[in-house]
């Protein structure tokens, strides 16, 4: 039986990446990120006619998230939305970094979405446990590069609306 040498890493397997192949995500972009809640359970707040109520666990992802630009400093943010159950990230990366890095299963490439995205979870992480708080992320997050101003010019209004969507999102969950 023929086996797939890259289902491997470290001799365990592994998902293969979902990741754009040959992107190098340290790169010059923006970047559409949406992180979720382990079992889509709502721990940031909830959404009452079409506003975000925020949980305290919420109101600590956003202000964490608001201070990502001060910790990374090639993070351009844009829109965002803490929703009651995921998070949905608009931001770019300037172009300070140089040197192409191939985009592959090993450790964090610095000042990378990937990077970026791992210390916010991070410290949302860290708070939770500090505060006693029960919870946990969705391993990895979706991404979507952005390859125009139409595609960004949708996402963002996607962002923005959000909330008012709530009950048609695919996410959504009583």
């Amino acid at each position: 039986m023929k086996t797939d040498k890259n289902l491997y890493y470290k001799n365990k397997y592994r998902i293969p990446s979902a990741r754009l192949k040959g992107w190098d995500y340290s790169s010059w972009g923006w970047y559409f990120i949406t992180i979720c809640t382990k079992d889509r359970s709502h721990k940031f707040g909830e959404i009452i006619e079409g506003e975000m109520y925020y949980t305290e666990l919420g109101h600590f992802a956003a202000s964490s998230w608001l201070a990502m630009h001060r910790i990374f400093d090639v993070l351009i943010p844009d829109v965002w939305v803490i929703m009651p159950n995921h998070i949905h990230l608009l931001f770019g990366l300037s172009p300070k970094n140089t040197e192409y890095h191939e985009n592959k299963f090993d450790g964090l490439i610095k000042n990378s979405a990937a990077s970026i995205i791992n210390h916010f979870k991070g410290r949302v992480t860290k708070y939770a446990k500090k505060e006693s708080v029960e919870f946990q992320w969705q391993e990895r997050f979706y991404d979507h590069i952005v390859r125009n101003q139409k595609d960004f010019d949708t996402i963002q209004n996607y962002i923005i609306s959000n909330p008012q969507n709530w009950n048609k999102d695919k996410f959504f969950t009583e």
